[in-house]
């Protein structure tokens, strides 16, 4: 049993440092992050791959030496009052009686292979989440009494010094095995995620699959008569840095903002720079002979920076989409003269209601704005992308109906065979409970040799059919894996290229943008094991719109985006006020029982959100008025 910390003060160094880094990086314009595209590395994948093993291994030592502080910190609280213990036995009873209720549920459900078990076993696990639930809470009550305690305090401090302690050694160790710096605080920042919340877990390195990236910090600029840190562009196009360096790439145009452009150029090919960036990931030997270790990449600016934007810090990660590798440089900016979005209308509002409404069009309605000037904009998927998006589940079918035809091939296949090499029964004793395509992958490679030793000595007499049907499976999975990877790419691509255009225009339009103080992330959650049958096209439709997506879209493209309470938006009649419930789904146009009002209800929503922001705004502007 483990228990979330979410009351664990820092350690006070540790609080001093963050409180000072906020300090710093906060101020009236914000940094921002410009990521750019590069499809491979020109050179320094050896230090690129070395690096990225180093700050795996140092995450994981991490979230031990957290789990440690968990550890200590539940003694701390367990000794500081006797009520403690019999609550965690409770909790501790209450949770295995929920695991085996869960099992019983889950090994009816894949006997059957459907939703088959009785109302019973749906009741028991109910009741055992709820015993669960109510044991929780208990805890927690009693924790947070316990944390209050004086003994507790110096106890909890106590430990926190010893993990603060034990953080810094294992980065010092980490850091004389290689890892540059710039990466292992990288790591710890990323880290800090884990002192909240359930408890960090341990990940697998998964070689040269593995997801990853470097960092770099630019403290110093190259003119010594700037107090700022970081650097220009012009500053890191003269390649003078030790750190970070944007080389012009032989036989292309340079800066934009440094050289004219042919007038035969459209307006995105002169933003387009061909550059070459140099990353410094370590130094080979020690003192002034010190050599660096640069990591170099071929980039495609896509945008053109302001003059006066310092870079501060630079990312490049690395990801496997399908078959290909992807590179993304990310630069960390800031500016003195802030960030200011042109071409943006001023003073006035409009009230967004999002959602995922499918309409007898085939549209999917993911968002309805109503303006203060009084009009109306809609944004609606259209079918066309509507009718493919599940083009990639479809692609997921066919490559599921592969795999369990090959099974059932190969289990065939091995039934009865008595001369099976001792690797094979071992590998392939529960085949008949695999669900991995790249676990049978692997076993064909294995098989055919193929694999890290390259070895024929794995042939088996007779197996040339049946190899040769695995190995022609293993290359129609591969082709469809990846092509269902890039059309999903591709088709979210397009869908982000719909949101931004439409939030673009608005911002035209309206200065501030009002949407629901909500966390989408809540209603894109599973539901309980438990639960009946949900609405999977709601469902679906809800990933399909991805309103969370299209939030962070309107807060970027807009000059002020203000959250209201999203309590009853959809209830509420924004003629009356009135409030009942009624069947959202079934009802689009609804009529309001108390002033008889006939209204499409995602545009009531809308203008109810409209009306709390500007009663918001006028609140704030009565606040902010001096008194008389």
């Amino acid at each position: 049993m483990s228990e979330q910390l979410d009351d664990t003060p820092e350690q006070p160094n540790e609080v001093e440092e963050t409180k000072k880094r906020k300090q710093r990086n906060k101020g009236k314009h914000p940094a921002r992050i410009w990521s750019v595209f590069s499809r491979y590395l020109v050179s320094g994948r050896e230090h690129f791959d070395k690096q990225v093993l180093l700050a795996h291994r140092f995450r994981n030592k991490l979230v031990e030496l957290e789990l440690q502080r968990r550890a200590a910190a539940n003694v701390v609280i367990a000794q500081a009052s006797s009520e403690l213990q019999p609550l965690i036995d409770a909790l501790a009873a209450a949770e295995q009686v929920l695991e085996v209720s869960l099992q019983e549920l889950k090994a009816v459900r894949a006997k059957h292979r459907r939703r088959a078990e009785s109302a019973a076993q749906r009741d028991a696990v109910t009741n055992a989440r709820t015993a669960r639930n109510q044991a929780s809470k208990a805890l927690s009550k009693a924790r947070k009494d316990a944390f209050a305690s004086e003994a507790a305090q110096v106890g909890l401090w106590l430990a926190e010094e010893h993990h603060f302690q034990a953080v810094l050694a294992a980065r010092h160790a980490f850091i004389n095995d290689g890892l540059y710096w710039p990466t292992a605080t990288d790591v710890q920042d990323r880290a800090r995620a884990m002192r909240k919340g359930a408890p960090p877990v341990f990940r697998r390195f998964g070689g040269a699959e593995q997801a990853g990236r470097i960092a770099v910090q630019i403290q110093k600029s190259t003119d010594k008569s700037q107090s700022e840190g970081g650097i220009t562009f012009e500053e890191a196009f003269s390649c003078s840095h030790g750190f970070f360096r944007l080389e012009k790439k032989p036989g292309r145009d340079p800066l934009p903002e440094i050289a004219d452009q042919p007038d035969y150029k459209s307006k995105r090919q002169q933003l387009l720079t061909y550059a070459r960036a140099w990353l410094r990931v370590g130094s080979e030997g020690k003192g002034a002979r010190a050599k660096p270790c640069w990591v170099v990449a071929d980039v495609l600016l896509t945008r053109q920076a302001p003059k006066t934007a310092r870079i501060v810090q630079v990312y490049l990660d690395h990801s496997v989409i399908g078959d290909r590798e992807r590179w993304r440089l990310s630069l960390v900016l800031t500016n003195q003269e802030g960030w200011p979005k042109p071409n943006r209308a001023s003073g006035c509002m409009v009230g967004i209601d999002l959602g995922w409404r499918l309409l007898d069009t085939g549209e999917l309605r993911v968002a309805y704005a109503c303006g203060a000037d009084g009009q109306h904009h809609e944004l609606r998927l259209p079918a066309s992308l509507v009718k493919v998006w599940r083009r990639p589940d479809r692609i997921q079918q066919e490559r599921d109906n592969l795999f369990n035809d090959v099974k059932a091939r190969l289990l065939e296949w091995l039934k009865g065979r008595e001369d099976l090499p001792d690797w094979l029964k071992e590998q392939a004793e529960h085949l008949h409970l695999w669900k991995s395509s790249t676990r049978l992958s692997r076993l064909v490679d294995h098989w055919a040799g193929r694999d890290i030793n390259w070895s024929s000595q794995r042939r088996i007499a007779g197996d040339e059919e049946i190899l040769a049907s695995l190995r022609g499976w293993v290359k129609r999975n591969l082709h469809l894996r990846d092509y269902q990877y890039h059309e999903r790419e591709q088709l979210a691509a397009h869908r982000l290229d719909v949101y931004r255009k439409w939030a673009d225009g608005l911002a035209r339009l309206y200065q501030t943008a009002v949407l629901e103080d909500a966390d989408w992330r809540d209603l894109a959650r599973l539901p309980s094991p438990e639960d009946d049958a949900v609405n999977e096209t709601a469902r679906y439709n809800q990933r399909m719109a991805s309103p969370g997506l299209l939030a962070s879209v309107i807060t970027n493209m807009f000059a002020i985006t203000s959250r209201v309470e999203c309590a009853n938006t959809t209830r509420e009649c924004w003629r009356c006020g009135h409030t009942e419930a009624f069947d959202a789904e079934a009802q689009l146009i609804r009529v309001c029982p108390g002033c008889g009002d006939a209204c499409d209800q995602d545009e009531s929503a809308a203008r109810v959100l409209l009306a709390r922001g500007q009663a918001l705004n006028q609140s704030q502007v009565a606040e902010a008025a001096p008194s008389s």
